[in-house]
């Protein structure tokens, strides 16, 4: 074996082949660099250059120790027949686990250590997600393969989707009470919404986020998938991504998009199968609205037949009557058209329309009661009007003791003396603002110049209100003007035992009258019978 020198100080190692020996060197690492540690690298030499047999364990321990110093390598075994003990290494197809095992032990087991296991990850390009206790579980148990690397994994997007703000699961389920009852009255067949309501939300998709292989490799996410924001009959999209209703009504569901309807038409009667109405817009039942059960709304309602129940609505169309025989009523921000009213609790806030009788029953409408065609008979009970009650026959011949007033509108009346009040109130402070102003102009303090912008702008504001207020309350005065012009006019028959009254004057009829009407007459201060 001829002299030969492989390697250098720079290269971290040195071998030296002279004819009776082969000497190792191994070099301190220089200030912050890396040990030289390639133990297959030097036993590949010792191969090719055909160097005497030698220790394996010696190049393993000089190469470890790095110790500067020339070593003469021992004679031993082969480097064939002792193989380093380093064990298998996996990669999974996702480059995002390395898993280390060994198929067989092998003899020299006890010579596995750490930095073996960093070369070996090194040597494979593996840089990312090390997990170094894992390593060191994989040393003290060698026969159990394990995972000792494992990348970030990437999170895909999410999709975009619909977020409804109407629960139409709820639908057909009745509402729960307390204790864990049932309430059969409400059973959500309807949702309601009023305009401007949030129907529908659409929740924008997402990028996702990345994530990293064991190789240090940047993993893209896959990005979430768009969905159309579908409008609906009468509703809007705003911020690009909100749908609302744009009137009040029925919100429905055709499984693509909401909609707003104005109309709910029921096709039977408002009964245990249905539950209670609650609605926004015009109200149609075909059928009755059953003793016990209500249909309320800001909108109109339509009954093909009767009603038992109870109705609050704008107005109300009663093609049958109003059988009130418990606990129901009927109330009418505007008008009231009706066959026949019995046992009737009713109100309306202009006038109410009977096509035949009113039987022991109270009604009370702000304006006038009309009752002139069919029978057009009020019997019992109470009637009152602001303006005018109009019918045909007033009380009956059995003399059943029937109320007819007129001149009262205690819905306007009681409007007239809020305002009143309000408008007084607003008047005082409006006193006190002016005050302080005045005293704040005389003073010419530049500290509360800030103070008197506000004041002015309070009064600004404050005058305007009372300006607003003063000519509501002139139209009020107005109606409560007319109901000194009140009147009963019967054009048949008004019989003995009615008692009239024509605000603020009383009279009973002790004979019967036709063709009659009954005013106030204010210079005898009581009240007048005049002709029809």
């Amino acid at each position: 074996m001829s002299n030969l020198t492989i390697g250098s100080k720079q290269e971290g190692y040195l071998l030296e082949f002279e004819s009776d020996a082969v000497y190792l060197t191994a070099y301190p690492p220089e200030e912050n660099g890396s040990p030289f540690s390639d133990v297959t690298l030097v036993c590949a030499l010792l191969k090719k250059h055909e160097a005497p047999d030698f220790k394996v364990t010696d190049v393993i321990k000089i190469l470890r120790e790095h110790s500067g110093e020339r070593i003469e390598l021992a004679a031993g075994e082969k480097a064939e027949e002792l193989p380093l003990p380093l064990p298998g290494l996996t990669i999974s197809r996702d480059k995002m686990e390395v898993t280390l095992s060994f198929e067989k032990l092998p003899e020299n087991i006890d010579e596995l250590d750490r930095k073996m296991i960093d070369d070996l990850l090194a040597q494979n390009k593996v840089v990312y997600g090390i997990m170094p206790d894992e390593i060191e579980q994989f040393l003290t148990c060698p026969s159990l393969s394990r995972t000792v690397a494992r990348g970030k994994a990437q999170v895909n997007g999410q999709d975009a989707y619909i977020k409804q703000h109407i629960d139409f699961s709820r639908r057909n389920h009745p509402s729960e009470l307390e204790y864990g009852r049932v309430d059969f009255k409400n059973l959500n067949l309807f949702f309601t919404v009023s305009k401007g309501d949030l129907l529908a939300e659409r929740i924008l998709q997402t990028k996702g986020t990345e994530g990293t292989n064991v190789f240090g490799q940047v993993v893209s996410p896959k990005p979430g998938k768009p969905i159309p924001l579908i409008k609906g009959k009468n509703t809007a999209i705003i911020d690009d991504n909100k749908l609302i209703a744009v009137i009040d009504g029925q919100a429905v569901e055709d499984g693509k998009t909401i909609s707003v309807d104005p109309k709910l038409e029921l096709e039977g009667s408002v009964d245990l199968s249905t539950g209670n109405i609650n609605f926004n817009g015009m109200v149609i039942v075909n059928g009755n609205v059953a003793d016990g059960f209500y249909v309320k709304t800001d909108g109109d309602v339509k009954v093909n037949g009767t009603v038992s129940g109870t109705i609050e609505a704008r107005n109300v169309y009663i093609s049958g009557g109003i059988l009130g025989a418990r606990n129901g009523s009927v109330r009418a921000k505007e008008d009231i058209y009706v066959s026949f009213i019995e046992n009737g609790d009713v109100i309306a806030h202009r006038d109410i329309f009977v096509n035949d009788v009113v039987l022991h029953s109270k009604i009370n409408a702000g304006r006038n009661i009309i009752a002139i065609k069919g029978k057009g008979q009020i019997v019992g009970g109470t009637a009152t009007a602001g303006l005018l009650l109009d019918v045909k026959f007033l009380g009956n011949p059995a003399n059943v003791i029937t109320r007819a007033i007129v001149g009262e509108n205690p819905v306007i009346k009681s409007k007239y003396d809020v305002l009143k009040e309000k408008i007084l109130r607003e008047k005082q402070e409006l006193e006190k603002i002016s005050s302080a102003l005045q005293m704040l102009n005389k003073n010419h303090l530049p500290d509360l110049e800030k103070k008197a912008i506000q004041l002015k702008k309070m009064q600004f504001s404050l005058a305007g209100q009372i300006e607003r207020e003063e000519k509501e309350k002139k139209q009020l005065e107005d109606e409560i003007d007319k109901l000194s012009r009140a009147r009963i006019r019967v054009s048949d028959i008004v019989f003995a035992g009615v008692r009239i009254v024509v605000q603020p004057y009383f009279y009973t009829v002790q004979n019967r009258f036709q063709h009659t009407s009954f005013i106030a007459d204010t210079a005898s201060e009581m009240v007048k019978i005049a002709p029809y």
